[in-house]
């Protein structure tokens, strides 16, 4: 994964093969190396593919910070 300013590459696989992946603009907040990812965007050559949206996945026990501290009363 290389950055400079809000320019973003890195490379999606699954480990059969590999795509080049550029996006413009700030990645999501959980968005990190060995994570997996959402891109929509479109192919602009062999391997290479030009992301206009990101999105960072998680499992489904993720909880956003401001939530966590939220109390749930019991039933």
């Amino acid at each position: 994964m290389k950055r400079q300013g809000i320019d973003l590459s890195f490379t999606v696989t699954d480990f059969k093969q590999q795509v080049q992946v550029q996006y413009q603009g700030i990645a999501p907040d959980l968005f990190r190396e060995g994570q997996g990812v959402v891109a929509e965007g479109y192919v602009v050559g062999p391997g290479l593919f030009k992301a206009m949206t990101l999105l960072a996945k998680h499992d489904e026990n993720y909880m956003p910070p401001e939530l966590s501290k939220i109390q749930v009363p019991e039933k």
